[in-house]
């Protein structure tokens, strides 16, 4: 019985996290959608969140594990099971609280690209504002839109 009632209380921790990653995935693509009707579209990533966090890490396609272990100062076991290193369909990102991981999420491309958005330690909260740009088009004749850092320099 105890067993029974273990795997009912991980089954729906699981089913809660994973419905919280989904919801950020939501999120962030209704944000990116609004660049087809808006001129200017920014995104502040705290604004999606409802946790605490003081450090997000945007890691692209065909990152390798080692280097999303050093940046996060850890063996990160999801890394592993997530496979960046032969993923180009999603990027990885993870959400710190003072050097542990709170919340991490695999968003799909196709739904806002943060490519070219890894920098080494992360964002703080204050840092993570992107821009919504067209850039080309997406195999569905859509508008491929990318996330880009405020903080870069023209």
């Amino acid at each position: 019985m105890i067993l029974f009632i273990l795997g009912s209380l991980g089954f729906l921790r699981y089913m809660s996290i994973r419905s919280q990653r989904q919801e950020f995935s939501r999120k962030t693509a209704a944000a990116v959608e609004k660049k087809r009707s808006d001129n200017r579209v920014e995104i502040r990533l705290k604004d999606l969140t409802d946790f605490s966090w003081d450090r997000v890490h945007i890691f692209t396609p065909y990152m390798a594990t080692e280097t999303i272990d050093k940046d996060l100062g850890c063996i990160w076991q999801p890394a592993r099971r997530i496979g960046m290193y032969q993923r180009d369909d999603v990027n990885l990102l993870v959400f710190t609280n003072n050097g542990q991981v709170v919340f991490y999420v695999t968003h799909e491309r196709h739904l806002g690209d943060f490519k070219g958005n890894y920098k080494q330690g992360g964002y703080s909260t204050d840092e993570a504002i992107f821009q919504v740009v067209e850039k080309g088009t997406h195999y569905n004749g859509r508008t491929w839109l990318r996330l880009e850092w405020q903080g870069r320099k023209p």
